[in-house]
């Protein structure tokens, strides 16, 4: 109809700031032969671009970045920001470059123009000072040659107008210090475990995400016919 009113003000070209926050990626595909990869992530929308490639990390399938960008953007405009984790390579064949590990595409004015996202946060107090806070976001990361999610990558975005931007400044994102915890487990009992045999030796083992060779085990339950066991055991762990 041509009375209908247009999804998007397309004449309305404005001047906005979207300001991402970059926490962690997750999950990564190994890409070295230790089984590991040296991450970075590089930002791109249009030709604005910013590349962490100077920063990246050893050795790790889990980074933290702890990063921000303010972006000076137009809406209606370019609005497809490009975010991709690579694998720092210290040296490269002749025609290539770090190897992609996987990267997300979030649409920027799929965001803004839509009311239920422009609502969250809103009423809230950190909405007076630097805007409606948005949630952490858990974005998959695809590669051009499977299916299969590459790992995930956590992240949140703000989008302000110009001179709101101006008048909030961003969230203070910074890594936490350095601090050391000590994790205990309490191993108590288990129930309800079914198999075919007709007893089992159980104990239990526990260890921190990647850091397997300094497990914690408990004693063994000796020929358990029901499917139970108990242990009365704490396990510390410090990190």
């Amino acid at each position: 109809m041509k009375n209908e009113k247009p999804l998007v003000p397309l004449e309305r070209v404005a001047d906005y700031v979207a300001r991402l926050y970059l926490w962690k990626a997750d999950s990564l595909q190994p890409c070295d032969p230790s089984g590991k990869a040296d991450p970075y992530i590089k930002c791109q929308l249009g030709s604005w671009s910013e590349s962490g490639r100077k920063e990246h990390q050893k050795a790790t399938l889990s980074p933290e970045f702890y990063k921000s960008y303010e972006i000076p953007i137009k809406m209606p405009g370019e609005s497809q920001l490009k975010l991709s984790v690579f694998d720092w390579d210290r040296f490269h064949m002749p025609g290539t470059s770090d190897t992609l590990i996987g990267e997300t595409i979030v649409d920027l004015e799929d965001r803004y123009y839509h009311n239920t996202w422009k609502a969250l946060g809103v009423g809230t107090d950190q909405a007076s000072t630097t805007g409606p806070p948005k949630p952490i976001e858990a974005r998959d990361l695809a590669h051009p040659t499977t299916s299969t999610s590459q790992g995930k990558l956590y992240m949140w975005l703000e989008i302000l107008p110009a001179g709101e931007a101006r008048m909030r400044p961003p969230v203070n994102f910074e890594r936490p210090p350095e601090m050391k915890i000590e994790v205990r487990v309490i191993v108590w009992a288990m129930t309800g475990y079914s198999t075919s045999e007709r007893s089992v030796d159980y104990f239990v083992k526990t260890y921190l995400k990647g850091d397997a060779r300094r497990k914690r085990e408990t004693d063994t339950h000796w020929r358990s016919k029901s499917g139970s066991a108990q242990w009365n055991w704490r396990h510390k762990h410090v990190v």
